[in-house]
């Protein structure tokens, strides 16, 4: 068999549908966008599989569930450890120089980097300090 995958409208379709996403998305995004032209979610999802393998899709996740993107920027979440809220950091793009563990990386090439940092959303943040305030105010009562 042919390394080589055969051109089908419905591939046409799909890499037309995926070249336009401006945000990350998943596989089961780009089934809604043409099932209405009668493309399984399982042709979906070996599409953008081979778009991964040839390095054109970039792989993240996200709350356990695999998204992809055109760029290969870096991704980094904001999660919250009181209610587990995930904010995705949008800018700047944060840049490692991989030099620097030129000796653990032994062979292996970086392709993109996500990171996952944590600590507590503002909403939380508020909720702690309306609490901390309630009871001051009646303790002084």
């Amino acid at each position: 068999m042919s390394n080589k995958s055969r051109k089908t409208k419905q591939k046409e379709l799909l890499y037309k549908i995926i070249s336009k996403q401006k945000r990350l998305f998943s596989a089961k995004n780009i089934y809604d966008l043409c099932k209405k032209n009668k493309i399984g979610f399982s042709t979906v999802y070996r599409f953008i599989n081979s778009l991964v393998k040839k390095g054109v899709l970039h792989k993240f996740y996200c709350n356990e569930e695999a998204l992809y993107s055109l760029s290969s920027k870096s991704h980094t979440h904001l999660i919250c450890e009181n209610c587990n809220s995930i904010f995705h950091l949008k800018e700047p793009e944060i840049k490692i120089d991989a030099s620097h563990f030129k000796n653990d990386l032994n062979e292996f090439q970086i392709c993109h980097i996500q990171i996952d940092m944590f600590g507590i959303c503002k909403s939380c943040l508020n909720k702690q300090t309306l609490t901390i305030s309630d009871k001051n105010e009646k303790s002084r009562v």
